[in-house]
This record gives structure tokens, sequence and C-alpha cells, in this order.
């Protein structure tokens, strides 16, 4: 009868068999899958105003792929745009970004130039 103390390690255990080796130390961006809708999004009172703007933001996207906060950046003019930029960022849908092929957390930037034609 072999002694246990002595007995072979099991490589199947001891290295991550999770993770393929194509996927270590390997980082892919999150890439957008639904975009920002401007014409929905477009606030009615500047519409009536006939004013236009931009927004710049962050949005950071979950391991799911969704936004699940929007942190304005800029926005020109103030008080017009950045409600309806947030509001209309978190249905926003991402391919989640992956590290090692694992979803992951990331930020993403998004500009919105709102422009009356």
């Amino acid at each position: 009868m072999a002694n246990p103390s002595f007995a072979e390690p099991n490589n199947s255990i001891q290295r991550n068999e999770s993770i393929p080796q194509d996927c270590l130390n390997k980082h892919i961006s999150a890439k957008l899958i639904k975009s920002f809708d401007i014409v929905r999004a477009y606030p009615t009172r500047a519409l009536n105003m006939m004013k236009s703007g931009i927004v710049e933001a962050e949005l950071t996207v979950d391991e799911l792929g969704n936004v699940i906060e929007v942190i304005i950046i800029r926005a020109e003019p103030k008080g017009y745009f950045e409600e309806a930029t947030i509001k209309e960022a978190m249905r926003v849908k991402y391919i989640p970004a992956s590290e090692n092929c694992k979803n992951v957390i990331s930020k993403e930037p998004l500009k919105v130039k709102y422009m009356i034609w």
C-alpha cells in the first residue's frame, strides 16, 4: 500500500484549467451593440428653444454589458442636455470588456452632439 504523503501531485488541480492559455494576460475592450438614440434623447425643451449642444460623459459598463453609471464630464450649454443624456445612456448596451477571458467592469467614453437640422 502506497504512503499518501508521497503521492504524485495532481497537475489538473494545481494549474487553473478554467482559463485557456490563449486568454492569459489578454484584455479585450467593450464593444458597443446598442447605441445612443439621439432622436429619443433630445429634450423637448431644447427642441422648442432650438438649442444645440454637446455632452461628454463616462459610462461604467458592468460584466453583463449594461451601463450602471453615467458621469457627465462636460455639457454645453449647461442645464439642457445632462438629464436626457443620462437617461438614454442607461439604455446603451455593450459586449462587456474581458480580462483573461472573464468579463470585467469597464469605463467607456460617450460624446453626444445635439444638433437642430
